[in-house]
């Protein structure tokens, strides 16, 4: 049996993810796939990555996932992590921030709240409304075990 997972029914996700190895250290970024399978993607780097939350952008927003993101790591511009490129050892932002996994989410949730979004939890979809997001944490991104052709991990 393989996990059935949560369809993207939206135009994306933006999600969190968070590392035992530092817990002061969490990846923020977009996918329009389910976030277990940029998850898995993640993983070859670190193994015990997790996904703390992913917010499903639903349907009728004026703002693509990309203008979420980017307002969001400017919106968290002062725990930014900056790497040193090679060639001309400049500083490189990243999608790594120098915070805790629950402070995380709520700073992410307070800049989608400051672009006029409402977040909801899983599953929870509002037609009256523009600018949904949908809250969900790892272990709901997977809605059913069955025959689904995919190895996760």
């Amino acid at each position: 049996m393989r996990p059935k997972l949560v369809p993207t029914d939206g135009i994306g996700w933006i999600y969190i993810m968070m590392t035992p190895s530092d817990y002061n250290r969490v990846k923020i970024g977009i996918t329009k796939n389910n976030p277990l399978l940029r998850l898995r993607e993640l993983k070859t780097g670190d193994p015990y990555l997790a996904v703390e939350a992913a917010y499903l952008i639903q349907y009728g927003t004026r703002f693509t996932t990309r203008d979420i993101e980017v307002y969001i790591h400017t919106y968290l511009g002062d725990v930014r992590i900056h790497f040193l490129a090679d060639e001309d050892q400049v500083n490189v932002p990243s999608e790594w921030f120098k915070v805790n996994s629950q402070e995380s989410r709520l700073l992410v949730e307070e800049a989608l709240k400051k672009m006029g979004f409402y977040i909801t939890s899983s599953g929870c979809y509002q037609d009256n409304l523009t600018n949904v997001a949908s809250r969900y944490y790892e272990s709901e991104l997977v809605n059913e075990v069955s025959n689904f052709n995919l190895d996760l991990f």
